[in-house]
């Protein structure tokens, strides 16, 4: 019998970058992301941070950018700015949604979690937003509107109360909620959610598993992470590694 775990089952990205709605579905042991560069590859990777580490912070962002004119913020993710200096979303307001979808493999229990924002085109900075969570699966509607319109922090507000009489709500703890700051978003995430981890051990972790830095080039990084450091055998060690990402892809 295999131990239970807590599984990213889907994710959502409602104007998030330059993906206007999307839902991705993910396999309980191996994603692969791959792609040139510029396909949205850290753009996927981030949101999935900015959910964990409850996290507005740019340093951890597109860690795999190897120019500063590269570099990310959850505002330029937000308005969808892109390499050539136009955004998706720049002379607009409009809301948007990020959000995990969770389960208990042993329970069966599934639970989200996210942020919603609320931009005003004359926004500098993050001004408006809520962290959520609610009991079952992500909404059919996919936190769109009837109209396609991406929800509102207030409608996000009205699903989790809507979550709370759901028979979807059947945890050991409470997790239909609106947080009034970060800190009580990840003490649900971390104790209730996920288990009862290390927060710290958990961040150190999730950002070693993250795309290494190439600020020395492409070449120096293949040079450096994936050529092993032993020079004996190193063509036989990177066929096998070449062919093990075959048999994945």
């Amino acid at each position: 019998m295999s131990q239970a775990k807590k599984v990213f089952t889907r994710m959502c990205l409602n104007n998030w970058g330059g993906i206007d709605h999307k839902v991705l579905e993910f396999h309980e042991y191996v994603n692969l992301f791959s792609g040139k560069s510029g396909s949205g590859k850290s753009t996927v990777m981030d949101a999935i941070q900015v959910i964990l580490y409850g996290s507005f912070s740019p340093s951890f962002l597109n860690k795999a950018a190897d120019d500063a004119k590269n570099r990310r913020s959850v505002l330029s993710y937000l308005r969808g700015e892109q390499k050539d200096g136009s955004a998706n979303r720049k002379d607009c307001d409009f809301c948007s949604v990020i959000a995990l979808e969770i389960e208990d493999t042993g329970t069966h229990i599934t639970t989200c979690i996210g942020i919603a924002f609320e931009v005003r085109k004359s926004d500098s900075e993050i001004k408006k937003f809520v962290y959520f969570s609610h009991s079952g699966k992500m909404p059919e509607s996919e936190y769109l509107t009837e109209q396609g319109v991406c929800y509102s922090n207030q409608e996000i507000k009205k699903l989790v109360s809507a979550r709370t009489k759901s028979d979807d709500n059947r945890g050991k703890g409470e997790v239909n909620r609106i947080y009034g700051s970060k800190e009580a978003y990840l003490g649900t995430l971390y104790d209730v959610i996920l288990g009862y981890i290390d927060q710290n051990r958990f961040i150190t972790m999730e950002k070693s598993a993250i795309a290494l830095k190439m600020t020395n080039g492409t070449g120096q990084f293949i040079r450096d992470y994936m050529f092993p450091k032993n020079t004996s055998n190193t063509i036989a060690t990177i066929s096998e590694q070449l062919d093990s990402y075959r048999q994945i892809k």
